[in-house]
């Protein structure tokens, strides 16, 4: 099997369990936050990892906190330390520092 369609298909399996709510992605912490962080943590990576990457090639960082995925930025972080891509978390560090100034949680 390529690594291509293993990672479609994990990522799959992520999302089989998001509903297709508005509510989901409108604040930070919702159900949409509380599904993603309790995933086991190969699918939580997985997720984390394919929506960062398609965030950033389509729109770059601006797409990906405007969609809502910034509430995911410090997961995404740890997921990138984690599969050895240390650039690509510095990058997304350094968005997080911009669009987070304030330093919120």
């Amino acid at each position: 099997m390529s690594y291509t369609k293993l990672i479609e298909e994990k990522y799959a399996e992520a999302v089989k369990g998001i509903k297709e709510k508005e509510e989901w992605s409108n604040e930070p912490n919702t159900k949409w936050y509380k599904y993603i962080i309790g995933l086991p943590v190969q699918l939580q990576i997985c997720y984390l990892i394919v929506v960062f990457h398609n965030q950033i090639f389509n729109g770059g960082f601006h797409q990906y906190f405007v969609n809502g995925y910034g509430q995911f930025a410090k997961e995404t972080i740890d997921a990138l330390k984690t599969i050895g891509a240390l650039k690509k978390a510095e990058l997304l560090e350094e968005a997080l520092k911009i669009v987070n100034s304030e330093s919120y949680s």
